[in-house]
């Protein structure tokens, strides 16, 4: 085998002079992922329509299960959940809840400031400050509600886990005293419930709307019409009807109108000689017994309440609700519509169906069947909130003969990413036991050292091998989704407490003793550990299980366009950017579908674009389209690489059109992470290459080959990916060469490079060794002592015989010779 150092050499110089290759058309064409296998020979490349594996389980840290590490994970998991309605009190919501302009200060993260104007203007997001989101709601929302002039035309839109309905159920709780007076009702109707209830059910999807209206509607009116909202300590009998014979009274006269909107009166409840006499018989009635048992259920508590008018039949809900509506406005609050997929609105799935169906049919949902076919006159209103893409998707169904009527659209802006993490872990002390009893100034140290800890793994993210990128990006990444960004601070913490148990790197008392001290602990001995293993975070941000795996899965072509669906295998959070969505052949060399997902990305990052502004951006910058641009946009939305919204024509506000736009994840990735090795080194297994660069490629996930051997096969592989790549890049289309700016082979390379002289250097990799060492001398690397002296000829044995193969293939020009790539004689 080849000395270290000349192959370090050797390798330094393929690195440095990339050999040339050359494909025909019927070559591209035929793509095809690297082989990348398991133990178990389930094959990681299929993308059929097969059963679905099983999840991978979620690894849990290593110790026992009163460990200071499980209940900080536990603590920052619940403090991470949606508050609930009615459970949470007005202190705590207002404690809680973000808007878009609160920030912290990066060194003293305990203190938190608004920057917001203090009062709402029109075209403003409705979160940019509390005092800017309670003058709109209370201002423009409920006047707009009591003004009745236009009804069931507003929708409230963001991104998914921005708080659009954390929003609006601390609206009811904080302003149920002006709710009550205006005699307003918001009534709530969450998708997922409706629909786990009559999708496992079945049956006629109208007839379930029907039913699970009655059910929600007749909830919160008998609410509204006997109880006081006390914020989070539920609801308390009113007043005025603490007295019994008060209650008893109202019960009497709310049953006998049950009877005459019946029709029947087969034992003369109504009439009688006197009073005392018509009451009795009142008393005596199913509709008096149904009341009454309902405001008993209602005093034990809202849960014992749903149980009992769940199990009430369609009939006897609508019949309290003709009773109870009076002159109250009952608002509808058609919520939870985010659970749209992209896949679904492209496919007519039954759940975009059934969503298109509930929004389309608002207006008769907000109101019982049976007032409608009286022609009675009721006070009704309907809001709609859902993510922008799902009104994207509803205003642009070409099944859609009627316009949705949705004609005023409040926007909810994300939140900073750090002050949600300072938020996070100020309410996680609420649940972690041995954190509540702390002083303030503690818990003030405690919340200091977990968000230090948090940053330092997100400020990791942009470390590993690429360049820097901004604190905005990099804490925006997850788009304000606080399970997203917690259940990642949470992998990543886990990671780093698993390897630190590993290596005896905590004294065992700390490892399970009490949370303050674990956490104090941690925040001193994880910056250097971060700093040594920025690839692990990049890693955290990929996969969580043995290997990468793309986030969408395509099942064949449907209705000439990709059929798209979620990957379950799945665990990451960012996707990969290069080319696994190409469906059928290619038209001509000039498609460079590896590419596509990024020049989209690229066209957006300046500016929002419609699909035909892209189209010509596209064009003038690149010189060429995809050769099916409309799935691909699905495909980039559904990835969270791009979002779309609607934009109604200036000139006519019936004509509407896709407005897209790059997001904060897609700009990670063209920033830093397509510079990274971590990214790039996984992301190659789940890339289409023509199969004639890859057919020799066969390889197991890094846990099944060790830290060395994956290197060696990391540095062939990112080998063939930088040569194919810049192969597309200088294939011009219509002999149109990008802009130099726009161009991502030569920062790649720079960069790659770099990160590979650094592994196989043995100064480099002895440097990094040595700053690994820690007090006791021992190594904190996944690396052994005189790694790259095993790494290096490992590494070249691979790229030779890539080169040889390739030769072999006529995929290297006869004129071209490499002189590293050569094999020794």
């Amino acid at each position: 085998m080849m000395k270290p150092e000349e192959a370090r050499q050797r390798i330094l110089e393929i690195f440095r002079y990339l050999p040339f290759i050359k494909l025909e058309i019927d070559e591209v064409q035929n793509l095809a992922f690297p082989k990348l296998t398991l133990d178990d020979q389930r094959n990681l490349d299929d993308e059929s329509d097969k059963e679905e594996h099983s999840e991978t389980k979620k690894s849990e840290p290593k110790g026992k299960l009163n460990s200071p590490v499980l209940r900080l994970k536990d603590g920052l998991e619940q403090a991470s959940n949606k508050l609930r309605f009615g459970a949470t009190a007005n202190e705590e919501w207002r404690d809680t809840i973000l808007f878009s302009r609160d920030t912290v200060t990066r060194k003293s993260p305990n203190s938190r400031s608004s920057k917001g104007e203090p009062f709402w203007s029109e075209g403003d997001p409705i979160n940019r400050s509390s005092s800017a989101f309670e003058d709109w709601f209370a201002n423009t929302l409920l006047d707009r509600i009591q003004d009745g002039t236009r009804r069931h035309k507003v929708a409230i839109t963001g991104a998914p886990g921005c708080g659009k309905s954390s929003l609006v159920k601390y609206a009811m709780s904080a302003f149920s005293a002006d709710l009550e007076h205006r005699n307003i009702v918001f009534s709530r109707f969450e998708f997922l419930k409706f629909w786990d209830h009559w999708h496992v059910e079945g049956g006629d999807i109208t007839v379930s709307l029907r039913h699970y209206m009655s059910f929600i509607h007749c909830r919160d009116l008998v609410l509204s019409y006997f109880f006081q909202f006390v914020g989070g300590n539920g609801f308390r009998l009113k007043r005025n009807f603490e007295q019994q014979v008060d209650l008893e009274q109202c019960l009497i006269h709310l049953a006998r109108e049950m009877v005459i909107n019946s029709g029947r009166d087969t034992e003369g409840i109504i009439g009688g000689d006197t009073d005392r006499d018509r009451d009795r018989k009142v008393k005596s009635s199913p509709e008096y017994l149904l009341l009454h048992h309902v405001v008993s259920s209602a005093q034990q508590g809202n849960a014992h309440l749903k149980d009992y008018l769940q199990g009430l039949r369609h009939s006897k809900r609508k019949s309290l609700i003709e009773v109870l509506w009076e002159r109250r406005t009952l608002v509808t609050v058609f919520d939870g519509m985010d659970a749209l997929n992209v896949e679904d609105a492209v496919q007519n799935t039954q759940k975009w169906t059934a969503i298109k169906e509930i929004i389309l049919r608002r207006k008769d949902l907000s109101v019982p069947e049976s007032f409608r076919q009286m022609g009675v006159a009721v006070k009704a209103d309907s809001i709609v909130i859902m993510r922008r893409n799902t009104m994207a998707f509803l205003r642009n169904d070409p099944e859609l003969e009627d316009p949705i009527g949705i004609t005023r659209v409040y926007k909810v802006e994300n939140i900073d990413g750090l002050s949600a993490i300072v938020s996070v872990v100020s309410r996680s002390t609420r649940f972690i036991g041995d954190a509540k009893d702390l002083s303030e100034d503690e818990k003030k140290k405690f919340v200091q050292a977990v968000v230090s800890i948090s940053q330092r793994i997100f400020i990791a993210i942009a470390r590993g091998h690429g360049p820097r990128v901004a604190a905005s990006i990099i804490y925006g990444v997850f788009d304000g989704n606080l399970r997203e960004l917690f259940d990642f601070i949470s992998r990543s913490l886990s990671r780093y407490i698993d390897e630190v148990i590993a290596l005896k790197d905590l004294d065992g008392e700390i490892l399970f003793g009490d949370t303050a001290t674990f956490v104090e602990e941690v925040e001193r001995e994880c910056t250097g550990y971060l700093r040594r293993k920025s690839y692990r975070i990049v890693e955290m941000l990929l996969f969580e299980g043995p290997s990468f795996e793309n986030q969408l899965k395509l099942g064949g072509i449907r209705r000439t366009q990709m059929r798209v669906r979620k990957n379950r295998r799945a665990k990451g959070f960012v996707d990969n950017i290069f080319n696994y969505h190409e469906q059928g052949p290619m038209m001509n060399l000039d498609t460079h579908s590896l590419l596509e997902k990024i020049r989209v990305v690229q066209c957006l990052e300046n500016a929002n674009m419609t699909q035909a502004e892209l189209e010509d951006a596209l064009k003038n910058n690149f010189g060429y389209l995809p050769q099916d641009i409309y799935s691909l946009l699905m495909f980039l939305t559904k990835s969270n690489l791009i979002a779309a919204e609607i934009t109604a024509d200036p000139e006519d506000e019936d004509i509407y059109d896709f407005l897209y736009s790059s997001t904060v994840r897609s700009k990670l990735i063209m920033s830093s992470l397509i510079q990274n090795m971590a990214y790039l080194e996984h992301i190659f297994h789940k890339t289409k290459f023509p199969k004639k660069l890859i057919q020799h490629i066969s390889d197991k996930p890094k846990d099944k080959v060790g830290a060395e051997s994956w290197a060696a096969r990391s540095l062939n592989n990112v080998f063939i990916l930088l040569c194919y790549l810049r192969h597309v890049e200088q294939n011009a289309p219509s002999q149109q060469v990008a802009n130099p700016e726009l161009r991502v082979f030569d920062s790649m390379h720079e960069s790659v490079s770099r990160s590979i002289a650094g592994i196989v250097d043995e100064a480099g990799l002895n440097k990094a060794l040595d700053a690994q060492i820690d007090v006791d001398g021992e190594l904190e690397s996944e690396y052994s002592e005189g790694a790259a002296d095993r790494i290096a000829p490992d590494a070249f044995v691979r790229l030779s015989s890539t080169y040889s193969v390739w030769k072999r293939g006529g995929c290297v020009p006869t004129s071209q010779r490499v002189q590293p790539l050569e094999p020794t004689r």
